[in-house]
């Protein structure tokens, strides 16, 4: 069988789409399939593009990868993913020319998700994109969502048969740069297979070029971490290992907290009458991954001056990088926070020891993305047992799955940074005796991703037209 994987990124780029349908590849070519991959980086590297710039750089995308694709073999089978924005039009048009069936795997809904960000406004341009969106996911057999919520918003945009499968958790993978695997397409004018940046959906990038997302790696190689505080003076030094620096030491479990929601009113945070330095040893809460325009941040940054305020041992980090990053550190330095640290992706060897480092994970997400978006952190968060706070839509399903998951994660919507300080002064130390292992998470992460690749395979190999 025949079959064409389309999407902005590809192997050997280190963004977390590329690493899905690289698995998939490398799977489909086990039952003896002949697999292409198609991707249009090309411009990814500049600077970052915001409106018209934007368009015109995703509307050559889109011509660039059907000018491709309409030249390359027949094929019995085109999977697209999301990017560039309105791909599934593009690779429904393609798959009629080469009388293909097309499976669409949505990493997020166009337009909405623009619209709700402020980058396309809500009006005839919005209407037309959503038309081609339509037909893009009438053509889509199957069209698969990531959660019940993405579902549902499927549903009212035209698509029929939609299957539900969040991304695999990623795998470490070598830090040095892979050559071009066979059959890698990619758009004229790409440049040459470095690994560059996930950019966010209709966000302009960081000033360094487009973000780099939850799950991928700097083309780093060594294994120290660059550690920038908040406040006017860094301190300069490399962390040698992930967060060695900023976790507390073993202690015994105490009895769970109820799971907070944010709507109840709380005392004072109680202080701590020795300063922090000679107090407790200090915790770390961890966002790392992506820091763009769909997460949330500034009830963070607030949360940790009021438990600097309290003298509580806790460190705020942020472990990659994003569009909101450089106004985050700005918020943080305003605050005169001085225990919020910066440091940049962490190598994808060393992302899952990093997560294992911290005693609270932070996923999050605008109330107005429910259904648009799925933070992809959360597929290796979630095998880590460790608390997960959850700043986002706290009636949805990614809220309701982090409630039956674990007592101890924190549910918030935004607006409630004294709610999101009580709740973290009230976690247990963490018991890492009872934890899992990061063999144990690499073990289930490993089954995660057999059982992910095995549903795609029957699909595309079983179903009829």
């Amino acid at each position: 069988m025949r079959i064409l994987l389309i999407n902005q990124f590809v192997p050997p780029d280190e963004a977390p789409t590329a690493r899905l349908l690289g698995d998939l590849k490398e799977h489909l070519e086990t039952l003896d399939c002949s697999v292409t991959l198609l991707g249009a980086s090309a411009g990814y590297q500049g600077g970052a593009k915001t409106g018209l710039a934007r368009l015109v750089r995703d509307a050559k995308a889109h011509v660039n990868l059907l000018w491709k694709g309409l030249r390359l073999g027949p094929f019995d089978w085109i999977v697209c993913l999301t990017d560039p924005p309105g791909l599934p039009f593009t690779s429904a048009i393609l798959a009629r020319v080469k009388r293909a069936r097309l499976a669409h795997w949505a990493m997020d809904v166009y337009p909405q998700v623009a619209v709700k960000l402020g980058a396309l406004p809500d009006g005839l341009p919005s209407r037309l994109v959503a038309a081609a969106m339509r037909f893009g996911y009438r053509s889509s057999h199957p069209l698969v969502a990531l959660d019940e919520d993405m579902k549902q918003v499927l549903e009212t945009c035209g698509g029929t048969r939609i299957q539900v499968q969040p991304p695999w958790p990623p795998l470490p993978t070598p830090n040095a740069v892979d050559l071009i695997p066979p059959n890698v397409e990619r758009a004229a004018g790409s440049p040459s297979p470095i690994p560059s940046k996930q950019s966010e959906p209709f966000e302009a990038s960081a000033k360094n070029g487009p973000s780099l997302s939850d799950t991928q790696a700097l083309n780093v190689q060594h294994s120290t971490f660059n550690v920038q505080r908040s406040s006017p003076i860094s301190t300069g030094a490399a962390a040698h290992s992930p967060l060695s620096t900023l976790h507390s030491p073993l202690s015994t479990s105490q009895s769970s907290p109820p799971i907070s929601t944010g709507a109840a009113a709380h005392s004072p945070l109680p202080t701590l009458h020795s300063p922090l330095s000679t107090a407790l040893p200090p915790r770390t809460w961890l966002y790392s991954g992506n820091l763009g325009r769909a997460h949330e941040y500034k009830d963070l940054l607030e949360a940790q001056r009021l438990l600097e305020a309290s003298g509580a041992p806790w460190q705020l980090v942020f472990q990659g990088s994003g569009p909101c990053r450089n106004e985050a550190q700005a918020l943080a330095s305003q605050l005169g926070l001085k225990n919020c640290l910066w440091q940049p992706y962490a190598p994808s060897d060393q992302l899952l020891p990093s997560l294992l480092a911290a005693d609270v994970l932070i996923a999050s997400q605008k109330e107005s993305l429910q259904g648009l978006l799925w933070p992809s952190k959360l597929a290796l968060m979630t095998l880590t047992a460790r608390p997960i706070l959850w700043v986002g839509p706290t009636q949805g399903q990614i809220a309701t799955d982090l409630a039956s998951a674990s007592p101890l994660n924190g549910l918030f919507s935004p607006g409630h940074p004294e709610s999101i300080a009580h709740w973290l002064a009230s976690l247990p130390p963490k018991d890492s005796a009872n934890l899992p292992t990061q063999e144990s998470i690499q073990s289930r992460a490993k089954h995660l991703r057999i059982q992910g690749l095995n549903l795609w395979a029957s699909q595309l190999l079983h179903s009829q037209k």
